[in-house]
């Protein structure tokens, strides 16, 4: 804005000054000038200038300048900290600094390649401008590109010694965020909010950190902070609306989703979060449609709309669409040489040919996803066929270096296949046991699904009904249990079905309305074996 509209802003919304500047050659040379203005009057405050020799030097000047008008407004933050938040990114040049900030602005108008390729120049234009970096991890992980991000974000943290303070906090944040070091990250994210109030990446990030600890009404609150910083922001939005949807709050999730379409009806995100949130309202046409729409945006959208479409097959039972889906998907994955997203639906697809009934298959399947593969969450499933294949020790080696790694997620997953295991060996008691201590590690909504079943074998039968009403009372996170916002909803209807089996155990008529719930689900579905198992139940009773 300039001085007059600037003006005009600051009187409406009772901001007591306005600063405004310009930046002009002379000769060889550049003049920084700031002026600040009272709105009320237009009249000076004070006035700074400083002269920059050439254009590398006039971020510093602007800098300086900084420091001189704070202090001349009142500011006595001391003046070695004031130096430290001088610049809010260390670009050797303007040129440099100018693609950052179209990379920055690109991002939060969610248009990733645009930001890719914004920071992607201003990389180029300093080699040592780190911020770049972690500007293209950010987006590389939001694509699930995480091979792609760890050399990034590599490549961030080896220039952090020339960046300020605040920049340190972003990266360093955004880095154990990737790596799922909550603390480490709620650590930085504590700090960088505390000095920066307004800082609206840093209330973001701080919200995602609650989304990975499994507290989503937290990050739903915080992400509203973000969003009320910067109203306009379609990241912000987006992710409003996705931790609405995994708090549970699908109306929320699908207004928000439906508000930002409006605005871009091809922004996948905002259509991959429309199709769950109507999934988790039960609109399964709506669910469909959404995705239809996905698949016309991009190759990228077509890619996310196929693991959606799987999803919804899946949790319809419609158990032989759901492969066909998947195998597809696998094959256009490996034709552009996506290696993680084929890694991750062979996984899945291992685990839809193990339901019905083609155990070579799922474990040949498993093999290759096992040995393609380091996410926890493909190693997790694959360990899950081969224990329903009667291959526990392959499963247990296979999930053992998890249980190894520094970060916490890793670690629950191999005491989950540990507890699965016992599970299948009919000792109920030892899978209790492992199941808890996953739980010790992180509340998880998988961790309560499998204690449920643990507690129905031993039994327990309150126990496990307590736990398959956390699993429906927790329903969002069923949308994505890797936290990882690959679709996965396809689970929870086998809720209804172990709640109905603990309810029968309790002798409560609410059985009937478990199972009769989970069969409505799979009407239009084929080949789930708890169905024709939940027809019996519902018949005797």
């Amino acid at each position: 804005m300039d001085a007059a509209l600037s003006q005009l802003v600051a009187v409406r919304e009772g901001v007591n000054v306005v600063v405004t500047g310009s930046i002009t050659q002379e000769g060889s040379g550049y003049k920084v000038y700031v002026a600040t203005l009272d709105p009320a009057t237009g009249k000076s405050i004070l006035t700074e200038q400083r002269n920059a020799s050439n254009k590398q030097d006039v971020l510093a000047a602007a800098g300086e300048l900084a420091e001189s008008i704070r202090k001349g407004l009142g500011d006595t933050t001391p003046e070695s900290a004031q130096q430290s938040a001088a610049e809010t990114f260390s670009a050797g040049s303007l040129e440099a600094a100018h693609a950052y900030a179209v990379g920055q602005d690109s991002q939060q108008a969610a248009q990733w390649d645009d930001a890719l390729k914004a920071y992607g120049q201003a990389a180029e234009l300093d080699p040592n401008l780190g911020r770049a970096y972690a500007g293209m991890a950010a987006i590389d992980a939001n694509l699930g590109k995480r091979q792609d991000a760890e050399k990034n974000y590599g490549l961030a943290m080896s220039h952090i010694d020339r960046m300020t303070d605040r920049e340190k906090y972003r990266t360093r944040s955004g880095y154990y965020l990737f790596m799922r070091n909550q603390p480490k990250a709620m650590e930085e994210l504590t700090a960088l909010v505390s000095q920066y109030p307004a800082d609206t990446a840093g209330h973001a990030n701080l919200a995602l950190a609650y989304f990975y600890n499994r507290d989503m009404n937290k990050a739903l609150s915080e992400q509203k902070r973000a969003l009320e910083i910067t109203p306009h922001s379609v990241l912000q939005r987006v992710n409003y609306s996705m931790y609405a949807l995994y708090a549970g709050d699908f109306e929320t999730a699908a207004k928000e989703a439906k508000s930002i379409l409006q605005e871009n009806p091809k922004f996948d995100q905002a259509l991959r979060t429309a199709a769950l949130a109507e999934l988790g309202l039960s609109h399964t046409t709506e669910a469909q449609a959404n995705y239809a729409k996905l698949q016309a945006v991009s190759p990228y959208g077509a890619s996310i709309a196929a693991t959606g479409l799987a999803d919804l097959a899946q949790y319809e039972g419609k158990l032989s669409d759901a492969a066909g889906i998947l195998e597809k998907a696998v094959a256009a994955d490996l034709a552009t040489k996506d290696a993680e997203s084929a890694t991750d639906r062979t996984a899945t697809l291992a685990l839809i040919q193990l339901t019905l009934g083609k155990t070579k298959e799922a474990t040949s399947l498993a093999d290759r996803a096992s040995s393609a593969g380091k996410d926890p969450g493909v190693l997790y499933r694959a360990a899950q066929v081969y224990i329903a294949a009667g291959q526990d020790a392959k499963a247990l080696q296979l999930v053992a270096p998890l249980s190894q790694r520094l970060q916490t997620e890793p670690q629950i997953y191999a005491k989950l296949v540990a507890g699965e295991a016992q599970l299948k060996r009919g000792n109920a008691r030892d899978a209790l046991n492992s199941f808890q201590e996953a739980q010790k590690l992180a509340d998880t909504w998988l961790g309560h699904f499998d204690m449920g079943r643990a507690y129905l074998d031993a039994g327990a039968f309150t126990e496990a009904s307590s736990e398959f009403d956390i699993c429906l009372k927790r329903r969002g996170e069923a949308t994505s249990v890797f936290l990882d916002d690959v679709p996965s909803y396809h689970l929870l209807p086998a809720v209804y079905y172990y709640q109905g089996r603990a309810r029968e155990g309790l002798n409560s008529p609410g059985a009937a309305e478990s199972y009769k719930t989970f069969l409505s689900i799979k009407e239009k579905g084929a080949g789930d074996p708890l169905v024709a198992d939940a027809q019996r139940r519902l018949a005797r009773r």
